[in-house]
Order: C-alpha cells, then structure tokens, then sequence
C-alpha cells in the first residue's frame, strides 16, 4: 500500500512502489532540469544521521519532474516505523539545490510478513 499525503509518505514494508515528485523554485515555478543535473532522493532513520537507508539518483533532462521507483528490496529489511527522507538536485560542479525539504516516510506493517504457519505459529 502506498499513501502520499501532500510530502509525506507512507510504503507497507516491502512493497513496489512509483512516486512522481514534481520539482519547483522557491517562487513555486516548475524547476527544469538541465543536463548533468542528477536528483537524489534518501531516506534516513532522523535528519542529522548520515547513514542513508535508501538512496535513488536520478536524472530527466528537460523536465520538472521524476519518478522514484522502490523495489521489495528498497524496504524489506526496514524496521516499521518512521523516517525522514528529501530531494535534492546536483549540478554537474556538485553544487547542490534542495528543492523538497525533508518530510516523513514511514514504513507499514503488513500482516503476511514472516514465515508463519497456517495455525499462527511461527
């Protein structure tokens, strides 16, 4: 189950899922990408942690958008709970602009995890 709630992301553990972020300036204009500019999205267990659990880099040459994909491999071994993940752009001199600032994702519960058996044990 994917839920996007304006910023914030909620992905049951071990799902696919495709996510479109549409990339804007701070006056709220469509932010273009140019060529070499590459987008990375992470996701971290808090902000100020330098460990990213998740890290897609992306690019899409001419448009204001991308589209994260998350395998079952992205978020299978993630603890339940939540997170906080952002955008970001880099140019091709590394500098960087961070047209999303951070906000939640959180990874769900799913019942049909694990290995248990038809009589509920495990």
């Amino acid at each position: 189950m994917l839920i996007v709630n304006e910023k914030n992301i909620k992905l049951s553990r071990g799902d696919y899922a495709e996510i479109c972020f549409n990339l804007k300036n701070p006056d709220n204009t469509p932010y273009i990408l140019s060529e070499g500019e590459k987008v990375q999205f992470a996701v971290k267990i808090n902000p100020n942690n330098t460990n990213k659990l998740i890290s897609k880099v992306l690019t899409n040459d001419g448009e204001s958008y991308v589209t994260v994909v998350l395998e079952k491999s992205d978020t299978q071994d993630l603890t339940f709970g939540s997170y906080f993940y952002d955008i970001r752009v880099i140019d091709s001199d590394d500098k960087i602009n961070t047209p999303m600032l951070k906000a939640n994702f959180e990874i769900l519960e799913v019942i049909g995890d694990g290995n248990t058996t038809v009589d509920g044990a495990n």
